[in-house]
């Protein structure tokens, strides 16, 4: 039923798109008459309609008519999800006109805070900047951004918040943007700062740099390395120095050089153990130690940051990786001493299952078929989803060494299956009462979410209450999933720990994690191109989660992450796809139809192997034709193991579990 509501017309709904598409192309006198249209419908987007509406005013140059149409809306509809819109929006506005006290007052009521869906970030940032800019509040706007830093695993936000928290007057703010900085890359800059903050000025440690960063002539290694002791232990638990020595470590393993980086890292685990800096200057060290044919020395340092700094945010996928080096160079008991570290001390840990996998290979190899069976049996109990679970159900299935439950050949090198499903239910998920399809709010949400818009998030804050109740939350989480929504449903789902039986997720749950998405549209385009529409939804839930507003780093958009030249490619080479699709990136059908048809030619191109179509995708067809030139006879699991670029490799592994997921999951697609 709800899946009818993607295509159904909503009152008012021509006026609304036809008012988004003023306003992309900056014509927002046409974009109010559109609105005012949809306004005089009555339509269920009418709240909607008029937020639009007050920012299209702001963005024409009427400001005062359009703050007072906010606070109108604002004091009219106070609590509901559209007057939450309109106050992050009028709080932007205010922002630019540098009201900020205003501004930050309004983002506070405006935003969730019990519960923080994906998208809420962005907002919090605008927020914290308000706070910063005001003299009363910035202790709390930093104390933000000293949390980003540490947390982003993203190299843009991490500098963008050091660029501000380098003007804290705390000192500890501005060394974590220092921090920051050498982190990403930046270490001359942050080598000046840095140096303009030293105890007892900045000419003694220039000097000191200096030597540590380029051996005097006759100095031994071993002399630099006591003066470096010598000179920490002359400033006992100071943080400037606990920045600057992962500075000496970060330039110094770049040039190649380790002596002085594995003294410095040997100080910071003897003075600041489990410290942000001890784990990134062990992780650095560790990845150039590797990079120069030292992988020994690398998994070592790889072990030694998980032993010191075991909360840090590299620990787990530390040991994964001193378990692969010391596999490399013939250390087997080395290699299942790290993988039984990481098993143990991380129960939860993403990396389970790839542990317990490679463990059963090593031992496997060894001749140890009992210990090996046992340990891809507890592969396989990391569940649905998990490459390396499919993976090792795959191969206890086809050596009949174990009798598991798994589902029908899971086809990726157009032949037999190279990982199975899990059985699948026999029943799909439960049709949504029509009492809440014809619920205003649920028309609103698939009528946004199919068209990818930002109002569907907001329209999500009003179900609060439903899901606070069992019996009606799988349906509202089922109907986000199937609107688009599906990356809010999942923070929901997770903050509610919904859908667990002792400890573990119901099928009920794991089809949240795994929403079938714009189905209809999704089965109409698979017909078209002869692809498995789980197959889609896979790699959409690896590119986007869903999210037709995401842009990658390298400009790729919409739910199947299109590049703007593929697109445009597409339209010239393929009349399926037509300049408005390539027009419209972030729209979610155009993008499923471009990513699809883009996907279709790579499969064809690789002879139905989806493990060579997968890599294409994501690295370009000519990185693809050379690795499997580089491996002209090696296994589907080999060639995924040899891919030189970790992104892809991890997206082939990621994009292959959500296909066996989906097919563990529903009932076969029609």
């Amino acid at each position: 039923m709800l899946c009818c509501l993607a295509t159904a017309a909503l009152p008012g709904g021509d006026h609304y798109l036809a008012g988004r598409t003023a306003e992309r192309s900056g014509k927002h006198a046409d974009a109010i008459t559109a609105y005012d249209a949809c306004i005089t419908a009555e339509s269920p987007l009418t709240p909607y309609a008029r937020v639009r509406k007050a920012f299209c005013r702001s963005a024409s140059g009427d400001a005062e008519g359009a703050i007072a149409a906010y606070r109108a809306l604002i004091e009219e509809e106070t609590n509901t999800p559209w007057a939450r819109m309109a106050q992050a929006y009028l709080a932007s506005f205010l922002m630019e006109q540098d009201r900020h006290k205003e501004a930050a007052a309004l983002f506070t009521t405006a935003l969730p805070t019990a519960i923080k869906p994906w998208w809420v970030p962005d907002y919090e940032w605008r927020a914290a900047e308000c706070l910063v800019a005001d003299p009363t509040t910035q202790v709390q706007g930093y104390a933000y951004f000293s949390n980003i830093i540490p947390a982003t695993p993203f190299r843009k936000p991490r500098i963008e918040a050091a660029d501000i928290l380098i003007h804290s007057p705390a000192v500890e703010d501005r060394l974590l943007a220092v921090f920051a900085q050498i982190k990403s890359g930046s270490r001359s800059d942050a080598l000046e700062i840095l140096l303009g903050m030293a105890p007892g000025g900045a000419s003694q440690w220039k000097w000191r740099t200096r030597i540590f960063t380029s051996r005097p002539e006759g100095m031994t290694y071993g002399e630099l390395g006591r003066q470096l002791g010598k000179v920490t232990e002359a400033h006992p638990k100071s943080p400037w120095v606990r920045v600057w020595l992962a500075y000496l470590v970060r330039d110094r393993s770049l040039a190649g050089e380790f002596a002085i980086p594995e003294a410095a890292c040997q100080l910071l685990q003897d003075h600041y153990p489990g410290s942000l800096e001890t784990g990134e200057a062990l992780g650095w060290l560790a990845y150039r130690l590797a990079r120069h044919d030292e992988p020994t020395r690398a998994a070592q340092t790889y072990v030694r940051l998980a032993q010191t700094c075991p909360n840090h945010s590299r620990a787990e996928s530390a040991l994964l990786t001193a378990a692969r080096l010391y596999r490399e160079t013939g250390k087997s008991q080395d290699a299942l001493a790290a993988l039984r570290a990481l098993a143990t001390d991380y129960p939860d840990t993403r990396y389970r299952a790839g542990a317990f996998y490679t463990m059963a290979s090593i031992q496997e190899a060894a001749g140890n078929t009992q210990e090996a069976t046992a340990s891809y049996v507890r592969a396989v109990e990391c569940g649905v989803g998990e490459y390396y679970a499919h993976r090792a159900l795959e191969r206890l299935r086809q050596d009949k060494r174990k009798d598991l439950p798994a589902g029908r050949a899971l086809k990726t090198n157009g032949a037999d299956s190279f990982l199975r499903p899990f059985p699948a239910p026999e029943q799909g998920p439960a049709h949504v009462p029509e009492k809440l399809v014809a619920d205003p709010r649920f028309q609103r949400l698939y009528f946004f979410g199919t068209h990818g818009l930002e109002e569907g998030e907001w329209e999500v804050l009003g179900l609060d209450k439903m899901l606070e109740f069992e019996a009606l939350a799988g349906v509202v989480y089922q109907a986000l999933g199937e609107a688009g929504l599906a990356a809010t449903a999942m923070d929901y789902a997770r903050a509610h720990n919904w859908g667990t039986e002792d400890g573990r997720p119901s099928t009920s749950r794991l089809r949240i994690e795994y929403p079938r998405a714009y189905w209809p549209h999704v089965c109409a385009i698979a017909k078209e191109t002869g692809l498995d529409p789980y197959l889609l939804l896979a790699v959409a839930r690896q590119e986007s989660t869903f999210r037709p507003a995401l842009t990658s780093h390298a400009g790729a958009s919409g739910v199947m992450q299109v590049m703007p030249t593929t697109a445009q490619w597409l339209a010239k080479v393929d009349p399926n796809i037509t300049a408005d699709h390539a027009a419209n990136l972030k729209a979610p059908l155009s993008s499923l139809r471009m990513g699809a048809y883009y996907l279709m030619r790579m499969v064809d191109r690789s002879d139905g192997n989806l493990v060579y179509a997968l890599a294409s995708y994501n690295a370009g067809p000519g990185n693809c034709d050379k690795w499997r030139k580089r491996h002209p006879n090696a296994g589907l699991e080999t060639f995924i193991e040899a891919i030189p670029f970790s992104e892809t490799r991890n997206y082939v592994k990621i994009v292959l579990a959500n296909y066996a997921a989906y097919h563990s999951l529903y009932p076969r697609a029609q």
